[in-house]
């Protein structure tokens, strides 16, 4: 199997804005399937919109989730 096959989740340049403030800027990663990992930051750094976008709260408008 190729990485790429492994691959369970991978965001590529999400971007979101509430009006004229942005919360995500171009974020980019991937997580391979059976791999756990975490999403640390402090306020407003954006987890909460990124977390919204990838359970389709949001509907993104910049960038893609695969």
């Amino acid at each position: 199997m190729t990485s790429q096959d492994r691959t369970g989740l991978e965001v590529d340049r999400l971007t979101h804005r509430y009006g004229s403030k942005t919360a995500l800027d171009g974020v980019s990663f991937s997580v391979e399937q059976g791999t756990f990992c975490a999403l640390l930051g402090p306020n407003g750094a954006g987890k909460s919109t990124l977390f919204a976008l990838l359970t389709r709260l949001f509907v993104p408008r910049e960038g893609t989730i695969r």
